[in-house]
């Protein structure tokens, strides 16, 4: 599977390509320090080798770089998509960690959807 991130959660990619390992899914981390230009080319290079795309962003996930990804993927390389990211609501102030695990942006929060996606590609 491709985790395509940037910022902090790349870190929480990291994690969560860790989390898949142990389970015997192997995870490809993207870090898109890029918005714009985005390296597409990275991305379909990357699809063609793992067959799934997760993109996991730290805010609300309409509109962001995965609607952007998960289009050019449909368009270039169709696979599999999930989009992690805040649902259509404000978050809220708290522990760092705590507060990713609640809107589902911690490392295991992406491993499981990571791992349920990939499963529905088998």
């Amino acid at each position: 599977v491709t985790l395509a991130t940037y910022g902090d959660m790349v870190f929480q990619s990291l994690i969560a390509a860790d989390e898949l390992a142990k389970q015997g899914i192997d995870a490809e981390v993207i870090d898109f320090y890029s918005l714009k230009p985005w390296d597409q080319a990275t991305l379909g290079e990357s699809l063609k080798k793992t067959g799934a795309l997760v993109v996991a962003e730290n805010h609300q996930k309409r509109n962001g770089f995965g609607y952007e990804a998960a289009v050019w993927a449909l368009q270039n390389a169709p696979v599999p998509t999930e989009l992690i990211g805040l649902e259509d609501t404000f978050a809220e102030s708290g522990a760092y960690l705590k507060t990713l695990d609640k809107f589902g942006l911690s490392g295991a929060k992406i491993a499981d959807k990571a791992a349920r996606l990939v499963s529905k590609k088998r």
